[in-house]
């Protein structure tokens, strides 16, 4: 019983075990296929400054840029340095870096980056480089001793001979006037770097002319992008663009026009009849995937934040032949061999405990010296023909009180907190949001959220009313300091009518700006007056309401207002802020002014034109989510 039993099983089971044979087969089939996918790592702006520029010591002139500087410039060497010995243990072959690789473009600073990218090359990887406007021609400077000295930077000949081993010496083309080149990158992808820098030098010297911010393109560039991009569909080769600066704006209108390409609309017809699907950029230090559609093509271009700013992001792009994914993951730590000796154990031992939350506090802190660097109150107050140094010196001392403030009341803090101010006018309703404790750590929440990909802040979000009480706050620290009534850009009003007109801004958005003297400012800037600006527009002289009289006629007539800002970043934002239906109304009111003699400047109004517009895609993301996001592969075979 038991032989049949088994004659007639046995049968089955060596059927059973064919199949699972064949199984196992496909199985391993579809394993090595689904192997076969490109893996690329990307990295962008890592501003290396040398541990030769810099020693052992913290010189004065090196202590400004490390607390007065957005980067955390100190440890550029050892996050890269982590970077890359965890980029060679990981299964990405290939890395890209997308221009920016050194702080101020110091030959000691490139040889640095080259010799990582040799250990990862010794190691079976393959790198590849673009330079960015920070590396080459630049004021490289050395600042082991006092006072700093200038150090030696890079020509553009000079760079290509560093980085020979990554891209250059393997291109299968270069651009004879600027570092562009094509290398095979893998079966499918032929890199084409584009280098749209400036870079020319001050007549007799070897540094380069102050616009190395703003990009290049030439029609000859865009002539040799052409004929490569042809070439690679006669190769049957698909493109993988990189450039430093982006191609499209990702920081909305106002900002984003410094931001991009020049002749970015002939490039963008350029990559769409070269049937380019994405391209890879950085410069913004902002984490951001915008698109471009042209009929039914789309394309993808995606900015990678810097490793030596906040959230210290690293981008990861696999094409598995259908879908291209594109990931990111951030640089956690650093080895402890690697941190500067300058660093006090203090700061070492937060380091090394945990890497963002210390380049974040660090950012944090040094944030205000970063932003009032960029915004100098004596070049402010320049603009009102204001020079006097104790003018300057109690101004800034407002702004900085005011960007220390709490935002939240503790018990004694004598109405000095964002919460007190707002409850003074009858607001109870401040959101708290996130870890800030000040308006600064507030404000630069905001930037941060920005750099680090996949915000969505809206009007009704709790960090912009958090955000749009600050403001109300603003006017109620310069109404209660009367810094614009002594600085003689406004009269001084009662103190019922001052308390009057912010309640009324606290609780409906509004301020008037005809009795209170507000409008009267613009009258007080020279360039205007003397330009003639102000008289051709009627509002050179005369009483507030006169002068708010000729506002409102002009307002009417929108015409002459864009004409007279044609093509220029004032147009932009007077575009952001004005309705086809209603004109400038949901900014300024001026329909009570024969009656009542008033008019009202619309907070509420500003920053939705600045949510809304033209701070589109710095609060809120316009196209593709920011940090892990998915596109169908391309492919000329499948059109």
């Amino acid at each position: 019983m038991k032989n049949r039993f088994f004659r007639v099983l046995l049968p089955f089971v060596v059927l059973f075990l064919l199949l699972s044979v064949t199984a196992c087969n496909k199985k391993d089939d579809d394993k090595k296929q689904n192997e076969t996918y490109d893996n690329i790592t990307v990295m962008s702006d890592i501003h290396i400054l040398s541990s030769e520029q810099y020693g052992d010591t913290i010189t004065p002139e090196l202590n400004r840029i490390l607390t007065s500087n957005e980067k955390v410039i100190g440890l550029t060497e050892a996050i890269f340095r982590t970077a890359i010995d965890d980029f060679i243990a990981s299964d990405s072959p290939i890395l890209v870096l997308t221009g920016d690789l050194t702080d101020d473009g110091a030959e000691t600073a490139h040889r640095f980056v080259a010799a990582q990218l040799a250990r990862a090359e010794a190691a079976g990887k393959r790198c590849f480089v673009v330079n960015g406007n920070h590396d080459i021609n630049n004021h490289a400077t050395s600042y082991v001793n006092h006072p700093s000295e200038d150090a030696k930077n890079v020509s553009p000949e000079k760079f290509a001979e560093i980085y020979a081993p990554f891209g250059f010496s393997e291109s299968l083309v270069r651009d004879e006037d600027t570092l562009s080149y094509t290398a095979e990158l893998t079966d499918k992808y032929r890199l084409i770097a584009f280098d749209c820098a400036k870079y020319d030098l001050v007549p007799g010297t070897d540094r380069s002319v102050t616009n190395r911010h703003n990009p290049n393109v030439t029609q000859s560039l865009l002539d040799w992008l052409t004929i490569q991009l042809a070439k690679c569909e006669e190769d049957h080769k698909e493109p993988f663009l990189i450039s430093h600066f982006p191609i499209l704006s990702h920081i909305g209108p106002l900002v984003g026009s410094a931001s991009h390409i020049n002749m970015q609309g002939k490039t963008l017809e350029v990559l769409s009849d070269g049937h380019v699907a994405f391209s890879f950029c950085g410069h913004v230090h902002q984490q951001d995937i915008a698109s471009y559609k042209n009929g039914m093509k789309v394309y993808y271009e995606i900015e990678t934040g810097s490793l030596a700013y906040t959230n210290l992001p690293i981008r990861h792009f696999i094409d598995d032949g259908t879908t291209i994914r594109i990931t990111t993951t951030q640089q956690k730590y650093v080895k402890e061999e690697y941190v500067p000796s300058f660093y006090s154990a203090k700061e070492k031992a937060a380091i090394l405990a945990d890497l963002p939350t210390y380049v974040w506090h660090y950012e944090s802190s040094s944030f205000a010296h970063y932003m009032f660097g960029k915004l100098y109150m004596d070049d402010i107050l320049a603009i009102f023909g204001i020079s006097d140094e104790n003018a300057i010196e109690r101004a800034q001392g407002v702004v900085n009180d005011f960007y220390y403030m709490p935002l939240y009341e503790k018990e004694g803090d004598n109405g000095t907190s964002l919460e007190s101010i707002c409850k003074k006018y009858g607001i109870n309703d401040l959101p708290k949001v996130g870890d800030a404790q000040t308006v600064g750590q507030m404000l630069a929440s905001l930037i941060r959220s920005n750099f680090a990909g996949d915000e969505k802040a809206t009007i009704d979000s709790p960090v912009v009313k958090q955000f749009t009480y600050a403001v109300f706050a603003a006017a109620d620290r310069l109404s209660e300091t009367k810094i614009l009534s002594d600085l003689g850009l406004i009269d001084e009003n009662g103190a019922e009518e001052k308390t009057a007109n912010l309640t009324g801004l606290f609780t409906s958005g509004k301020i008037e700006i005809v009795k209170s003297g507000i409008l009267g400012i613009i009258t007080k800037i020279p360039a205007l007056k003397n330009n003639g600006a102000l008289k051709t527009l009627g509002i050179a002289s005369g009483t507030p309401s006169e002068i708010a009289q000729s506002v409102k006629a002009l307002l009417k007539n929108d015409t002459i207002i864009f004409d007279l800002f044609n093509d220029s970043k004032i147009s932009l934002a007077i575009k952001a802020f004005y309705d086809e239906e209603i004109g400038f109304g949901k900014i300024i009111d001026l329909d009570k002014l024969e009656e009542e003699g008033v008019g009202y400047l619309n907070l509420n109004g500003l920053i939705d034109g600045l949510v809304n517009g033209i701070g589109v895609g710095l609060l809120t993301d316009e196209g593709a989510p920011d940090n892990f996001f998915s596109f169908p592969s391309p492919s000329y075979n499948a059109e």
